[in-house]
């Protein structure tokens, strides 16, 4: 409770903070502009508002691994740059339960960026269509889409870690772009690789193809349960991470 206390402290006015608002806000950005170059004067495809397929699609390919990166490191710069880390270590402080407070606090900062997102999809919705649209939808499809990208959380803290910020985010686009180019992304195996869970609740909730095109609701290889699945493997990612996390600091240590 400790370090979680001095975690909380930290988010006040802290770039973290300021990047989980203003990431998903920069989207309203896109709508202006999506809606002067549009033709289509209700906004709408096939029933669909056309900037919240768009929205949904770019966040779910690009922008969750760059907000969850950007988030991460910008706090390890700033812990670097005053050196908490090392003054930890220095008075016997476990890093253990500083990474848990850290992931717990990271998690936090996701929730208030998916929040803010939610409100850019309806404002969006608003100024394309003239109507907030499926609200109780829109909010199942973000808490949905939130939670399973909660295990990209540790998996960047050892990237970063390990490897430069750039990489890390390159990385997480190439694994990513894999699954799409090699029409992965519609499989059952991508039911295990937390990168595609976002692509694959938004195919479920909104039918919306990797492509950014609405499809046709087919199950993934026939699979049942994929919501079930790929929440369960979010649990069991979290668990195995923390633990390999708990292993290599204290091998460290």
């Amino acid at each position: 409770m400790k370090e979680l206390k001095a975690e909380m402290v930290k988010i006040k006015n802290s770039n973290s903070l300021h990047i989980s608002i203003l990431f998903p806000l920069s989207l309203i950005i896109y709508t202006i502009f999506s809606r002067a170059a549009t033709r289509n004067t209700n906004g709408l495809i096939n029933g669909h508002s056309i900037i919240q397929i768009s929205i949904f699609n770019i966040w779910t390919l690009l922008l969750i691994p760059l907000l969850i990166i950007l988030i991460i490191s910008s706090d390890f710069k700033n812990e670097n740059k005053n050196n908490n880390f090392q003054y930890a270590v220095a008075n016997g402080w476990k890093l253990n339960n500083i990474y848990i407070a850290k992931s717990f606090k990271y998690t936090m900062l996701t929730l208030l960026s998916y929040i803010t997102l939610f409100a850019v999809i309806i404002v969006s919705n608003k100024i394309t269509t003239n109507d907030f649209g499926n609200i109780k939808l829109i909010i199942s499809t973000i808490m949905y889409i939130w939670f399973c990208s909660l295990s990209l959380i540790p998996i960047n803290m050892l990237l970063i870690k390990k490897i430069k910020t750039t990489f890390s985010y390159i990385l997480n686009v190439l694994i990513i772009i894999f699954f799409v180019y090699n029409s992965m992304a519609n499989t059952k195996f991508s039911l295990f690789f937390p990168w595609m869970y976002g692509l694959n609740i938004e195919r479920l909730a909104l039918n919306i193809k990797a492509n950014g095109l609405i499809g046709i609701k087919l199950p993934i290889s026939m699979v049942s349960n994929q919501l079930e699945i790929m929440l369960g493997m979010t649990l069991i990612y979290i668990a195995v991470e923390i633990i390999i996390m708990k292993v290599l600091i204290k091998w460290k240590e």
